[in-house]
């Protein structure tokens, strides 16, 4: 990706949606102890700004803006990390007054004039830390996490796992009023703005309510994740079951060519309730409540996740490897592949019918350098062959094993 140093500009004309969504996403190369600093900040910009200092003046803006929504999150993409800010409102066309004015100073000032004060810090830092003690209380949670901070070992993939308590007790808030100065005047930053618009009145209105001067470098978000070796590591906590998550390295980017005929493979492998993990590992062994396989597009892995007893970890990871085996070995029937690429074509069909989707595939095009339509996915489903997903499998590499194993007692154990 070459991001250049004027504001983009993603204008999404439609009439399918009544709103008017304007989205702003600032994007930097990923630094861990910046993105634990923009996590913050991205909470305590949808909270108050300078002008609505409390919570019920907010309220009160966003009901004068007939309902209006904002929010704040945060992202990775490989290398990059990526803060977004979006208000939502109905289109003035259907209401008695003009307010798409109106909307766009309110986006100005939570952003320009944000309440960084050391209440808001406090109460935002007090929040992110219940927060991460409530992920890392889930087991599932702990396990990916530790299995990613495996595989991400010397990667960037490492400075996006879950921070510890005390990473986040370091920061101090001329920390996240350093971020935010940065943030506005160096980020690449995209302004998207979907809806039924008038393209005109919006790039009237972008360099008045948003005048940024970023001053991005060149940088490439997606990267391949390569290992040396396999590492398997194994912990035990007073849990309900034992959690197991397996690592792949895939070989495959998001902007390859063979990109979709990987998700073609993994829905058929773990992906889909019509699965070979889950009908083999679930339906037919009862091994597991659930289980799926899922594609990190921009790190090049595949990862499976899956919550078992203890006395029948060894077993299903025979059965996840025996299913791996399979989809090397081409062990698998036409109609079994047609199926899953039916249902892969109709996720990315639904992208059209969500706003929120059908910005992050036009943010997505943007980020590697692309010009995609729906149509381009589509075909790349509908072309896949058997031996495509044969071929792709078979550079799979088997790279992390990360058990979070059940305690079990004397008394169980006798």
């Amino acid at each position: 990706m070459n991001l250049n140093t004027q504001t983009e500009i993603q204008l999404i004309h439609t009439p399918k949606f009544k709103d008017i969504v304007i989205s702003v996403r600032f994007l930097c190369p990923l630094d861990r102890k910046e993105a634990l600093s923009r996590n913050l900040l991205s909470v305590m910009l949808q909270d108050r700004c300078e002008k609505y200092d409390t919570k019920n003046k907010v309220t009160a803006a966003l009901d004068d803006l007939y309902g209006a929504t904002i929010a704040s999150r945060t992202l990775t993409y490989g290398n990059a990390h990526m803060l977004e800010f979006r208000c939502k409102a109905l289109n003035e066309k259907f209401c008695t007054s003009a307010h798409l004015e109106q909307q766009f100073e309110l986006i100005h000032q939570f952003l320009f004039h944000p309440l960084l004060n050391a209440e808001c810090f406090k109460e935002a830092k007090d929040n992110m830390i219940d927060s991460i003690k409530r992920r890392m209380d889930k087991p599932s949670t702990y396990a990916t996490n530790q299995a990613m901070s495996m595989m991400g070992e010397n990667t960037p993939l490492k400075d996006a796992c879950l921070p510890s308590i005390d990473e986040v007790q370091l920061l101090t808030l001329a920390d996240v009023q350093n971020t935010w100065q940065k943030m506005i005047s160096d980020n690449h930053i995209t302004v998207q703005v979907q809806g039924e618009i008038n393209e005109d009145t919006i790039r009237h209105y972008i360099p008045r309510f948003l005048p940024f001067t970023g001053a991005s470098k060149n940088f490439e978000c997606e990267y391949l994740i390569h290992q040396e070796n396999s590492c398997t590591k194994t912990e035990t906590r007073h849990i309900d079951q034992s959690m197991l998550v397996m690592v792949f390295e895939t070989g495959v980017k998001a902007s390859d060519a063979d990109f979709w005929k990987l998700r073609c493979g993994n829905a058929l492998f773990g992906q889909l309730p019509t699965s070979l993990l889950f009908q083999e590992v679930r339906e037919k062994r009862s091994l597991c409540y659930s289980i799926y396989s899922s594609i990190m597009s921009y790190e090049g892995c595949m990862s499976i996740s899956t919550g078992v007893s203890h006395e029948r970890l060894e077993e299903t990871y025979n059965v996840i490897m025996e299913q791996f085996k399979r989809m090397k070995q081409g062990n698998f029937t036409e109609q079994d592949l047609e199926t899953a690429k039916i249902m892969l074509k109709d996720s990315v069909l639904s992208t059209s019918d969500d706003m929120n989707a059908t910005l992050n595939f036009e943010y997505q095009n943007l980020l590697l350098n692309q010009k995609r339509t729906l149509n381009d996915p589509l075909k790349d489903i509908e072309n896949t062959t058997k031996d495509d997903v044969v071929r792709l499998f078979n550079q799979i590499q088997h790279k992390v094993t990360y058990t979070l194993k059940q305690e079990v007692s004397h008394e169980e154990d006798c």
